[in-house]
């Protein structure tokens, strides 16, 4: 059994999800200053999105997503077959393909990415990474940094 002062929190998510499902939630304010929590919210996470193609620029499009002490990431869109060419990275790397695939070449080994498959690559590894096709192949790479949370 439930006692009497457990009831009102049980009550009150019961009348919240009622009300989210039937639309009859309050709209939120229209202001555009954000308030603390938001604030807050926007340390704690941000949202990022893969910009389009730009259908009339390079073979090879490079996109900062993100700058922080902790992490950069870049989108690189090889499109057309195009390769990135080899060169390194002061700090530990992340390659996964957002869309496409394609191959990492590190000297003699090559390690397929794309499909669920990404490659991490300690600092100042030389490598490039070849599409498996003409069609685009997009690439998150997580370049990491001291200075995260642990």
């Amino acid at each position: 059994m439930i006692a009497h002062n457990q009831r009102r929190p049980i009550l009150a998510s019961a009348i919240l999800i009622v009300a989210l499902s039937s639309g009859c939630a309050a709209t939120p304010p229209t202001t555009t200053a954000a308030t603390p929590t938001e604030t807050n919210a926007l340390e704690r996470f941000r949202p990022l999105a893969i910009p389009a193609a730009n259908e009339s620029g390079d073979n090879v499009q490079v996109t900062r997503l993100l700058d922080e002490p902790h992490a950069t990431i870049l989108c690189i869109r090889l499109r057309h077959g195009a390769e990135f060419p080899t060169h390194n990275a002061p700090v530990p790397v992340i390659i996964q393909a957002a869309s496409g695939s394609g191959t990492v070449i590190m000297g003699n080994d090559r390690v397929p990415i794309g499909n669920g498959r990404f490659v991490t690559l300690a600092p100042k590894i030389k490598h490039s990474v070849l599409p498996d096709s003409d069609v685009d192949l997009v690439l998150l790479v997580t370049q990491l940094r001291g200075g995260g949370a642990k």
